[in-house]
């Protein structure tokens, strides 16, 4: 939730990205996990109990770093 999105917007920022292209790299890499992953863990005879932790924390960090992202970018002038 911190570690890839710093890396991949970094390299964005470099390449030039503004905008709305910046703002769609930022809720791809940022984002919470599919909760779909959940029911394929399960189906394909995975840790169907680990899938459902890690949807359930990045869902419930999401919030908080998608907000800290927003506003540092926003106050550096990026979009």
């Amino acid at each position: 939730m911190v570690i890839v999105p710093a890396l991949v917007l970094r390299v964005a920022i470099r390449l030039g990205f503004r905008g709305i292209e910046f703002i769609t790299l930022l809720a791809i890499f940022a984002s919470s996990t599919a909760v779909a992953s959940f029911t394929m863990a399960e189906q394909m005879g995975g840790d169907a109990a680990l899938a459902g932790d890690i949807v359930v924390m990045t869902s419930a960090l999401a919030s908080l770093t998608l907000f800290g992202w927003s506003l540092l970018f926003k106050s550096l002038n990026l979009f």
